[in-house]
């Protein structure tokens, strides 16, 4: 284990085999002299990733915010679903079953309304799909 110098942490993470290849390669392709280039990537993304998601980290403090009144009706029951996921401890991202279960408790279960709600909730910017089966809070 390396010396950690003052005012620095530690932080070990597991991470597919390809996506640390594809950062050791990049890294090496940028930085003539690549040692301690790895940490600095790794923490610049970090700071980046945080900087994007700062504003659903601070709701996350506040679990008792009160939805707009002054939002048209679809976006006050669209802040209601987001706001049922957060108390279920979904704050940054959620599975699409997570979301419809979501929906079911708080808008209706016919799978018309499911639908209908999983597109109003992506085409209004209230979630972006990650993966096939993931969804991000946004």
């Amino acid at each position: 284990m390396p010396k950690i110098p003052v005012g620095r942490k530690g932080f070990y993470v597991v991470i597919d085999e390809k996506v640390y290849d594809n950062l050791t390669e990049l890294i090496k392709r940028k930085y003539e002299r690549p040692y301690g280039a790895l940490s600095s990537e790794v923490q610049d993304a970090l700071v980046h990733w945080i900087s994007e998601h700062q504003e659903t980290l601070e709701l996350h403090t506040n679990t008792h915010k009160v939805v707009n009144p002054s939002l048209p009706g679809s976006h006050r029951q669209a802040r209601q679903i987001i706001d049922y996921l957060r108390e279920q401890g979904f704050h940054l991202q959620c599975r699409d079953k997570d979301l419809k279960r979501a929906i079911e408790n708080t808008r209706g279960s016919d799978s018309r309304t499911i639908k209908k709600w999983m597109l109003f909730l992506v085409d209004n910017g209230y979630m972006k799909w990650t993966t096939h089966r993931v969804l991000e809070i946004v």
